[in-house]
């Protein structure tokens, strides 16, 4: 398949287009070969990524997490100078697995806790650290959702779920003996601002990625169950269940790119 066919797809399937504003994080940053015969999905553009496609021969790769400057500093030029050496191309897509329904990050996560998603929450311009001028905003765009499990649970038994499922073991705050309304944001999604929006929901639990004290702090203190279940671990989930979706659509050998979970 031509190499502007899968972009196209992505383009469309993700709705990249219409985090306009926010192109360096959705879409396609590195244009490689002209054919794609192989793809591969990834959570993150680590060294360890990189060098495992490379060995894979892949030809397309799609990262949650770009490589942004401020994180990986002088890393950085490297790693896009190493896939462009192997004609390998790079596409992102951050906000848009974040706030695309049924297959982006909450939904797929709910989806493998057997939660029923019921809405959406966290309006995607308005965010701890920016907010969109009016020019700018997208419409209908959330990053978190809410739903219900089919069966309370007692909490003890849903970390427990929750430890099973994501292979790795997670921090967690109790202040209920059940869990059935649960909210989530993947990834750095411990805000106290949503935290608030899930308890004005009716949520009693509320599920994220990396932990935040002050989040936590005032997580328990309004009495929800806080769950912290890894960066890594929450949105790799959205990663990996993308390979089916474009394996069916496309046809092509798709492939997720395992890596170590630092957090």
């Amino acid at each position: 398949m031509k190499v502007d066919e899968v972009i196209e797809y992505l383009d469309n399937k993700l709705q990249a287009k219409r985090f306009k504003d926010d192109r360096k994080d959705n879409g396609v940053l590195i244009k490689g070969k002209k054919e794609v015969n192989k793809i591969a999905t990834a959570t993150n553009t680590s060294f360890e990524t990189i060098n495992k496609v490379i060995k894979e021969k892949v030809d397309f790769l799609i990262v949650h997490h770009p490589s942004w400057e401020w994180a990986d500093q002088d890393n950085r030029e490297k790693k896009l100078k190493l896939l462009e050496k192997n004609g390998i191309s790079l596409y992102v897509s951050h906000d848009a697995m974040d706030c695309v329904t049924e297959i982006g990050m909450g939904d797929t996560l709910a989806k493998l806790f057997g939660i029923k998603v019921e809405g959406r929450f966290a309006d995607w311009n308005i965010l701890p650290w920016s907010k969109k001028e009016d020019d700018k905003r997208v419409k209908d765009v959330y990053v978190g959702v809410y739903g219900t499990l089919k069966k309370e649970m007692n909490f003890e038994d849903f970390v427990d779920l929750v430890e099973k499922k994501l292979g790795c073991k997670i921090d967690s705050w109790k202040c209920k003996d059940k869990v059935k309304k649960i909210g989530i944001i993947t990834g750095g999604g411990l805000e106290s601002m949503w935290i608030k929006e899930s308890k004005e929901l009716g949520c009693d639990t509320y599920l994220s990625g990396q932990t935040k004290m002050f989040a936590v702090l005032y997580g328990i203190e309004s009495g929800l169950n806080i769950i912290s279940a890894t960066h890594y671990a929450t949105e790799s989930i959205g990663m990996k269940g993308l390979v089916n979706v474009i394996k069916k659509d496309l046809g092509l050998d798709v492939i997720f790119i395992k890596e170590v979970n630092t957090g």
